[in-house]
């Protein structure tokens, strides 16, 4: 079954500070747990497996694969993920397009890979490898980046665009991230949209974030900007995944300001199926 039958609607990252408001949202469809906060666990969350038997789907993300990186992912990380994704039945896994380690050192942060051909060809090598081997399909996120590498040949649209046709994966679309780089690093997120195989898209992220000396943050600890969410329905009008995901993971809010941001979501996929109609 293709991901994107399987994951529509609103769905959240589920955090342990937002598991009160999440369980009281009735309109939610999936939700997605962060991997690497969960392997001490031999059984499921008792308020994560109460989401499942009111039918929503689980999506688990992880942040350490290091896909972009020189050497192949950890055998052992994928172990890892395999145990979660078969306790929580989670439906795909999605990793960033990214490194976080290199020459044995752990960077502590999504790094931006070199966009040409060499990287290219590594790249595709390592989600294939972890493809193979994980237990649910493998989605991937375009990231955050502050900086480009020099003498680089393709740009970020182009290199997606190759990734996903050299693999079987498909896209997780984070809105937030294409925002700001394009006011970090001046290109239009419209073109960039246009440039994407969007029908691989399956499923956005949305997060809130806020400039700071001049460069935009994407903090996903502040609301939703008008700008993030006017984004949000120009990728929906030209036919991205009617699926969208709240992350929130700092300055959490109370049960009526997260309601308010899980509305504006809701209303931004309404708007879109009402113009499909």
């Amino acid at each position: 079954m293709k991901i994107d039958k399987i994951l529509s609607g609103c769905g959240v990252g589920w955090r342990p500070q937002l598991a009160m408001h999440i369980e009281r949202r009735s309109d939610l469809k999936f939700i997605e747990v962060l991997a690497d906060n969960h392997f001490m666990e031999t059984i499921g969350h008792p308020a994560i497996e109460t989401l499942q038997k009111r039918g929503i789907k689980i999506a688990l993300h992880a942040v350490g694969l290091s896909l972009g990186g020189s050497s192949l992912p950890d055998c052992a990380y994928i172990d890892n993920l395999n145990r979660l994704i078969d306790l929580y039945g989670a439906v795909c896994i999605s990793e960033h397009l990214a490194f976080v380690r290199g020459g044995g050192l752990e960077s502590g942060h999504l790094l931006p890979v070199k966009r040409d051909e060499h990287t290219l060809k590594v790249v595709v090598e390592n989600i294939n490898f972890a493809s193979q081997r994980l237990n649910a399909p493998l989605v991937l996120e375009n990231i955050a980046s502050y900086l480009t590498w020099p003498d680089e040949t393709m740009d970020e649209a182009e290199f997606l665009s190759r990734v996903l046709a050299e693999t079987d994966c498909r896209l997780l679309l984070d809105i937030s991230n294409l925002y700001t780089n394009s006011i970090n690093l001046g290109f239009s997120p419209d073109e960039f949209l246009d440039r994407l195989p969007l029908s691989k898209v399956a499923y956005m992220h949305i997060a809130g974030g806020e400039k700071r000396k001049g460069i935009y943050h994407d903090t996903h600890a502040h609301a939703l900007g008008e700008a993030v969410l006017d984004l949000l329905s120009t990728a929906l009008s030209k036919g991205c995944s009617e699926a969208v995901l709240l992350e929130r993971d700092d300055l959490f809010p109370d049960l009526s300001e997260f309601n308010q941001e899980m509305d504006r979501i809701s209303r931004a996929l309404s708007s879109r199926s009402f113009a499909n109609v």
